[in-house]
């Protein structure tokens, strides 16, 4: 039985059940991106989506999870930058035309 140091708590250390799916094929990439998509409009926590991605054969801490974060932080800057717009035009200041 192995173990990780992390500070003062000994955990044990837990490969991948199976090994990891490539990332990098395009079948990969559009899987995580919807995969990104339907956590996201579901508001599931992370500890839930990297189980999630683990049980799909993907490494969270790998090349998937770089993919799949990128295609999440994606979603979330367009909901920022839609309710951004949004405000903006809601508290728009009338022009004074001459």
């Amino acid at each position: 039985m192995q173990t990780d140091s992390q500070g003062a708590i000994l955990r044990l250390s837990r490969g991948l059940a199976r090994p990891s799916r490539d990332a990098h094929s395009p079948e990969s990439r559009a899987e995580l991106q919807a995969l990104a998509e339907r956590h996201f409009k579901a508001h599931v926590c992370r500890s839930e989506r990297n189980a999630i991605l683990r049980e799909r054969g993907y490494d969270p801490a790998g090349d998937a999870g770089e993919i799949y974060r990128a295609a999440y932080r994606a979603l979330i800057d367009a909901m920022w930058a839609r309710k951004r717009e949004e405000y903006w035009r809601l508290h728009r200041r009338p022009t004074v035309s001459s």
